[in-house]
């Protein structure tokens, strides 16, 4: 279950702008995906950044990890903190939003 609220894709932050790094919505990149910075190009703060905000915005999903309920507010609250679990689930959910990511751009070409 979703712990946090549900929000409408093109509402979602997709990254970071190219030129301004500021984090942008999908709805910003849909007739201009060249202003996005390559994914693999963000730096680790960035890609925090980025996750939290997601998360924020409903794109958390509870989670079980090593025999734990992990809700949001615990994966913020460990990222928050800089543990070893918040980064585990940062690392986690973001190899998981750049597959994610890279298939959108495929199908917008």
């Amino acid at each position: 279950m979703n712990s946090m609220k549900e929000s409408d894709d093109s509402n979602l932050p997709i990254g970071f702008h190219k030129e301004s790094k500021e984090m942008i919505m999908r709805r910003d990149v849909i007739d201009q995906p060249d202003i996005l910075q390559p994914i693999n190009e963000l730096d680790k703060s960035q890609q925090t950044k980025l996750i939290i905000a997601r998360w924020k915005a409903g794109q958390w999903v509870d989670m079980i990890y090593n025999d734990e309920l992990i809700t949001a507010e615990r994966a913020l609250k460990e990222v928050q903190e800089n543990t070893e679990l918040g980064q585990e689930l940062v690392r986690i959910s973001f190899m998981g939003y750049q597959i994610k990511l890279e298939g959108l751009m495929q199908s917008n070409k």
